[in-house]
């Protein structure tokens, strides 16, 4: 019969203080006894369920891993797509105020100016993409066997 505690009833705990080199063998802890070469073995008992209690441990924090990076992907993939979107406005914007200059309607300044928010919106697509590639190995490690599976995670975004 156990306790509440997980002990057995009517058992006797005594605590017992032993200074004395020790080693680790098979995962208890040898100690060399006062006959000659005998050892004390003593083997770590845990606490009932408190190895079924680290697997759940382990595995929530796998699993909010998991959704931690695809959150991480999802919110990427708008940034790439908003990006894109920026650097497609900007390439219009470009090509209006090149015609206008064309046509005498605006000075030089301002296809300078369009030309410079063209290249911001390239470098924004640029870093998006490269945060979205960062998020895809960021999943792949959650999910574990990234070496397996590395060709998964290298499409396009």
């Amino acid at each position: 019969a156990t306790d509440k505690e997980g002990g057995v009833s009517g058992a006797v705990t005594q605590t017992i203080t032993i200074a004395a080199t020790a080693e680790v063998q098979g995962g208890a802890l040898a100690v060399p006894g006062t006959a000659g070469d005998d050892l004390i073995t003593l083997t770590p008992v845990l606490p009932a369920g408190a190895a079924a209690y680290g697997i759940r441990v382990t595995r929530n924090g796998v699993e909010q891993d998991i959704r931690e990076a695809l959150l991480n992907l999802e919110s990427t993939a708008e940034e790439v797509g908003v990006a894109q979107e920026g650097q497609e406005l900007a390439q219009r914007e470009l090509q209006l105020t090149q015609d206008r200059f064309r046509s005498g309607v605006t000075n030089n300044v301002e296809v300078v100016t369009a030309q410079d928010e063209l290249a911001r919106a390239e470098e924004n697509y640029i870093l998006a993409v490269s945060s979205y590639v960062d998020a895809k190995f960021a999943l792949a490690r959650a999910q574990g066997g990234t070496e397996k599976n590395i060709n998964e995670y290298l499409g396009n975004p």
